[in-house]
């Protein structure tokens, strides 16, 4: 079971009093999640029927309350400066439906992610100050924007910036910036995606109540944008799994996709609904994304959604033709620290992607660029546990051109002849770098613990994401029969585990090619998910595989 590690260390191993009823293997999770006493168990489990937190403990939040209400007394033309993935026109949406609810001229702007990228441009900027607007919040971007709010404030407009990436020690001048990575920010909670930020700034301005309608998109957003799902926000992705018919954009998405809200949880979020989103702007426009989540007419919102669920079946073609070009070009990938590949032809809004889907192969940090024109290179990456991707890029900054993101993904723009020298500090940089760990594993459990009363209860620590991963359990001893594929091609497994009297079902998706393999090697230490399978009315425990160590 190689690039394996247990979640937790024998200082951990503490005795942990049954709390709500759980079980000891429960309670030692929702201890590792900082659950460990009725007070925070309550939180945890119940967060979300409470009120959110106060919106002013933001930095600057008064100063953007303030300025916003100033500019509502004085009838000025608004802009909202929005971005173009599903963070993006969520925060887009949430904050123009604000304005327009406080009986405010407002607009929207989002860039094209192929002509201009991401974040404020100068040519949109001077448009929107053309265009008579005195006011420009920007949401989801601005914290980097230095050159571009300069321009602005010497045109006599003013900037409120609410973003969420990382700040450098200067901030932009404007009037406001509600920023949660703030240095000095040390009275709120600090991982808020984009849209949770614009949440945040809305129930400022109309109070919680009226916001409620805004949940959902702050819920889909949080899980699109890969931000922590703890604190507040699991409360908001708790919260907002319960409104999606609040907004009837979502509502037309979630048909179109052949679901239903009802049976949306987490993983309807980061599927379903935010790849269909972020088609939008990977393929065209992504003003399109924003337009379904404004609207307020039915016949419209069917029509939009069914155009984005077409862009994301287009995206998915796109995204695997690439993929498998970067793997004929193994031997680049094979030796080298960080993954870094240019193609003539690819497209600039699945990159990123395509380069999530290389570090889940091979381990390692990955960087894609394709030609964005004038001699530059556009490029997106994702990176691994303990490589800060956002970091490197700052050590690197003086061979680029521009750059933003987070520790596990960014993007950056660099001129193509410097390529070769990025590529080189990059991977000096990161020498001697293992291939990441790639399945972490929560605790080890006996087989006959895995029944439905368990399943039952690791549902309560849903929903699962970033900062609170769905556990995955080690069940050592264990012998593998009824080995089988299944699914019309049979690229699945199916088997049956059986440990001490014990007998449960075990399923391993696309493993069908090792099926020769497991019944050479029947008795095996095994990592899997405990969910519950219901299927023509009958509930049972099953096993999902993640991976396994045959016995020696």
């Amino acid at each position: 079971m190689q690039g394996i590690r247990q979640l937790w260390h024998a200082k951990d191993k503490v005795e942990y009093r049954a709390i709500g009823g759980f079980s000891p293997l429960i309670c030692r999770m929702l201890a590792r999640r900082g659950v460990n006493d009725e007070e925070s168990l309550y939180y945890f489990l119940l967060g979300d029927e409470l009120p959110l937190k106060n919106p002013l403990l933001l930095p600057d939040m008064d100063k953007a309350k303030a300025r916003i209400e100033l500019a509502q007394r004085r009838n000025e033309r608004v802009c909202v400066y929005g971005d173009y993935d599903a963070d993006g026109v969520c925060s887009t949406a949430i904050l123009t439906d604000c304005l327009k609810t406080m009986g405010m001229e407002v607009s929207y702007y989002i860039p094209s992610r192929h002509r201009e990228g991401y974040g404020m441009n100068l040519d949109a900027v001077k448009r929107l100050a053309d265009g008579g607007a005195t006011l420009i919040i920007t949401v989801d971007n601005g914290i980097s924007a230095f050159e571009e709010i300069a321009y602005l404030k010497s045109r006599g407009i003013d900037v409120i910036i609410t973003d969420h990436h990382q700040c450098r020690e200067d901030l932009p001048s404007c009037e406001a910036v509600v920023c949660p990575t703030r240095l000095d920010n040390d009275r709120s909670e600090k991982t808020y995606c984009g849209a949770g930020v614009a949440l945040k700034l809305a129930c400022a301005l109309l109070g919680e109540r009226r916001c409620e309608k805004y949940i959902p998109l702050a819920a889909v957003a949080t899980v699109a944008d890969l931000v922590p799902l703890t604190g507040e926000n699991r409360a908001i992705v708790k919260r907002g799994l319960k409104l999606l018919n609040c907004n009837l954009g979502l509502s037309a998405l979630i048909k179109a996709a052949g679901s239903e809200e009802a049976e949306l949880n987490e993983d309807g979020l980061a599927f379903i609904i935010a790849p269909r989103l972020n088609a939008a702007g990977r393929l065209g426009d992504a003003a399109r994304a924003a337009r379904l989540l404004l609207s307020q007419n039915g016949e419209e919102a069917a029509l939009l959604a069914e155009e984005l669920n077409e862009e994301n079946l287009r995206r998915k073609e796109e995204e695997q033709r690439i993929f498998e070009q970067c793997l004929s070009r193994e031997k680049e990938i094979a030796n080298a620290p960080i993954t870094v590949l240019a193609g003539e032809d690819w497209n600039s809004g699945v990159i990123g992607i395509v380069a999530s889907r290389l570090v889940e192969r091979y381990g390692k940090p990955a960087m894609l660029f394709t030609r964005g024109g004038d001699g530059l290179l556009i490029g997106s990456g994702r990176s691994t546990l303990g490589v800060n991707l956002f970091g490197l890029l700052n050590e690197l900054s003086d061979c680029l051109v521009r750059f933003g993101g987070h520790e596990s993904a960014a993007g950056a723009t660099i001129e193509e002849h410097r390529l070769a020298e990025f590529i080189g500090r990059a991977s000096e940089r990161l020498k001697g770098l293992e291939p990441a760990q790639t399945f972490v594993y929560e605790d080890e459990a006996e087989l006959y613990e895995c029944n439905l009363r368990t399943c039952a209860q690791i549902e309560r620590l849903a929903p699962f994401g970033v900062g609170n991963e769905r556990p995955i359990l080690r069940i050592n001893g264990c012998k593998l029969s009824e080995i089988r594929t299944m699914g019309k091609d049979g690229s699945h497994l199916s088997a049956r585990v059986i440990k001490d009297g014990s007998g449960l079902r075990l399923v391993a998706f696309k493993m069908g090619e090792q099926a020769q393999d497991w019944m050479k090697h029947p008795r095996c230490d095994l990592l899997v998910r405990l969910k519950k399978n219901s299927f023509r009315g009958t509930d049972s425990a099953e096993l999902y595989f993640v991976s396994k160590k045959d016995e020696k």
